[in-house]
């Protein structure tokens, strides 16, 4: 028999339960484990219930809803499940029709998982990270600060010849004490920041990245053009590879999260829900092509997502659905799935 983690909360032994149980080859001494498991507590009934009223669910999204992050947790549960093959994916499941129903039980984990970004990828070499709905502001060793928004990770490697910040994804504020020998870079994989002393945002979410100037001057660096300055008071994006022209910052809109509140202009709702799910505990999850269709303008606090979305869906053609605490879907107000 596998031996059970220790530190695992009783959401997460529910859900590796139920994905122990997809599979087809699962032992009789391990289904007997689960039943005494699931007898010793009430809350342990209760946790695995809410997991089957989520999984009940997730058929009703439809692929294109959920496919990519049914790829990141199958990734992930393919991470825990290392050294433990009994209870994870049997080898001869990992690809076909097989492990697509591993891979869609793994999405269970992930929607319930809200921890499961610090386990990916570059932010296991992070030393500063922030959860959703968490800020943090982080004083470094030359008198600079790095004021960390929600779901974002840096690392931090300072010498003799250069101060170093790798933003790994999310969005930060630098406020840069100068220092003339030792120029200040910050790095993404999109492209570098390069200051002496200043003051701006860096914003890096996926394949889009955001640089916004408060102070003095910046130059943004490894990209297909020649390097940019941005002046005080400029921002520029890219997206996809394609860099927009500068334009004048706009304190209230760009830096809106500093302030405590997130401002939208005839923005998709899509893009609205991806910016609220990284202030709150939930995953939100959108579905139907609709809802791209239907725009938003407003000014919204960032301390009650919870309300913010209850707004939404009495302004807007939407309904919402909550599960088990963990995951709200939004729905077009008269979608049906086909």
């Amino acid at each position: 028999m596998v031996k059970e983690q220790e530190n695992l909360t009783i959401e997460e032994r529910a859900t590796e339960w139920f994905v122990a149980l997809r599979d087809p080859d699962l032992s009789e001494e391990r289904r007997l484990a689960f039943e005494n498991w699931l007898a010793r507590d009430e809350n342990h009934r209760k946790a695995y219930q809410d997991i089957q009223e989520l999984w009940d669910l997730v058929p009703e999204v439809g692929e294109p809803a959920v496919s990519q992050d049914i790829l990141e947790a199958a990734e992930l549960l393919e991470f825990r499940q290392k050294g433990r093959r009994n209870n994870g994916i049997p080898k001869g499941e990992r690809t076909g029709h097989g492990f697509r129903s591993w891979a869609a039980a793994a999405a269970v984990l992930l929607m319930v998982g809200a921890g499961y970004l610090s386990l990916q990828g570059q932010w296991l070499f992070a030393d500063y990270t922030t959860a959703s709905g968490e800020q943090t502001l982080v004083e470094l060793q030359d008198g600079s600060s790095v004021l960390l928004n929600v779901c974002s990770a840096v690392s931090v490697r300072f010498d003799e010849q250069q101060r170093h910040v790798s933003l790994f994804e999310g969005e930060a504020y630098f406020s840069v004490e100068k220092d003339r020998g030792r120029p200040f870079v910050v790095e993404t994989e999109l492209g570098s920041v390069h200051v002496l002393g200043t003051a701006f945002a860096v914003r890096r979410i996926g394949d889009s990245l955001r640089v916004s100037v408060t102070e003095n001057t910046v130059r943004l660096e490894g990209l297909r053009e020649a390097p940019v300055v941005l002046q005080e008071g400029e921002t520029i994006e890219l997206e996809a590879e394609q860099l927009s022209v500068k334009r004048p910052l706009n304190r209230l809109f760009d830096l809106a999260w500093m302030k405590g509140r997130l401002v939208f202009e005839n923005a998709p709702l899509t893009d609205v829900l991806s910016e609220l799910e990284r202030y709150g505990e939930r995953r939100i999850l959108a579905v139907g092509p609709a809802l791209d269709d239907i725009s938003v303008t407003g000014s919204f606090p960032l301390d009650n997502v919870d309300a913010v979305l209850e707004d939404l869906e009495k302004s807007l053609p939407v309904r919402l659905v909550r599960v088990s605490g963990y995951l709200v879907f939004v729905y077009p107000e008269n979608w049906t799935h086909s």
